[in-house]
């Protein structure tokens, strides 16, 4: 049990850090705006982040906190934050959200590491 949960927190962690280090290199080669990519370099600390308050909330530490939440808000930005990612792996992604309007009771960045 303990080695699958190692295997799954190490691909938790992975993802996002391979995200960051695809921002710090786009900020580095771009002179010019930069503030969409350091968005997501934020946006990736607050994932990390939320994998360890996942994993201590396993053990009852952390609880997370549960809010009225966006939901096509927060999608559109989980699916911004791995575009990039996507688009060097060559995959073409696109996100839909009608009109927008539904929110869920939930945790933010907890849905967004789902996505």
């Amino acid at each position: 049990m303990l080695a699958e949960i190692s295997t799954i927190l190490a691909h938790e962690i992975r993802n996002p850090l391979a995200s960051l280090e695809l921002f710090a290199g786009l900020i580095e080669n771009d002179r010019g705006e930069t503030s969409e990519w350091i968005s997501h370099l934020k946006a990736g600390i607050r994932t990390l982040s939320g994998t360890v308050n996942n994993v201590l909330s396993l053990n009852g530490e952390i609880k997370l906190p549960l809010v009225r939440v966006p939901l096509a808000a927060c999608v559109e930005g989980g699916v911004e934050f791995v575009q990039p990612i996507a688009e060097q792996a060559g995959v073409q992604m696109s996100f839909f959200a009608g009109d927008g309007s539904l929110s869920i009771q939930g945790n933010e960045d907890a849905i967004r590491q789902i996505i």
